[in-house]
């Protein structure tokens, strides 16, 4: 009987035993999962800033025109006005330029005086924002609107810009980038350093600039068109970490 229960004790050590180790083992894979691993990076770093530049082709014509009418009265000077710019608009609707394309940019009125401040006459005063996409029509589109207001027809400035521009911002883009890791291996390697991953991008700027192509004395001299080319550019900041 004390044999029987001296072997019935040392099955349940062994079976005790046999537990404290799986929970011991249990514990330490819990604590190897929870454990962050550890990185092999120095922390030195290393902070560029490049630009990327591509040229397109504009897509889009920008224009604002308008007219300008006098009159003894500030009615009549509206009337002429409003009979100048609605030839002008119904120009550029026959030629294709949809509503939404036009929108007033400002509209005045206001007397003009003579040296003892009396007045003299009044100034009517209408600009038209115009969005035109059809480049090749552009110019034949505005002399003929200009046509239409006659004498009161002014042309305030011209600009082209890129509509569809994805394409080449993702090219300026890359172009950065790649400016940014050749001039950070250089000065890498000028410090005696391996250049490591990259830790950090900012974008710091995207340029889609629309020169002016005419001024407030402008007219169908405009005429014919050149769009040329438009610049678009990106500007990066990458920080790359240094290999230990």
């Amino acid at each position: 009987m004390a044999q029987w229960w001296r072997s019935r004790r040392y099955q349940a050590l062994a079976v005790s035993a046999l537990v404290l180790a799986a929970g011991g083992a249990l514990v330490s894979s819990a604590h190897a999962a929870s454990t962050p691993a550890a990185t092999s990076s120095s922390g030195a770093t290393i902070t560029v800033n490049a630009t990327g530049k591509v040229l397109g082709t504009p897509d889009t014509l920008n224009l604002t025109m308008g007219v300008s009418t006098t009159a003894a009265s500030a009615s009549a000077a509206l009337e002429r006005n409003n009979a100048a710019m609605a030839k002008l608009q119904a120009t550029l609707t026959s030629a294709g330029v949809a509503s939404a394309a036009m929108q007033t940019a400002n509209l005045s009125l206001s007397p003009n005086t003579n040296a003892k401040g009396q007045i003299i006459n009044y100034e009517a005063d209408d600009t038209l924002a115009v969005t035109l996409t059809d480049l090749k029509k552009a110019g034949a589109v505005i002399d003929a609107a200009s046509t239409a207001a006659e004498n009161a027809a002014r042309i305030e400035g011209i600009s082209f810009s890129i509509a569809h521009s994805a394409g080449l911002l993702g090219a300026a883009r890359r172009q950065a980038m790649a400016n940014a890791t050749s001039a950070a291996t250089t000065l890498a390697a000028a410090a005696s350093e391996h250049l490591g991953r990259v830790l950090k991008i900012d974008e710091q700027s995207t340029q889609l600039p629309s020169p002016p192509l005419a001024d407030a004395a402008g007219t169908a001299r405009s005429v014919p068109l050149q769009p040329g080319t438009t610049p678009v550019s990106v500007q990066l900041q990458v920080v790359f970490a240094l290999a230990p």
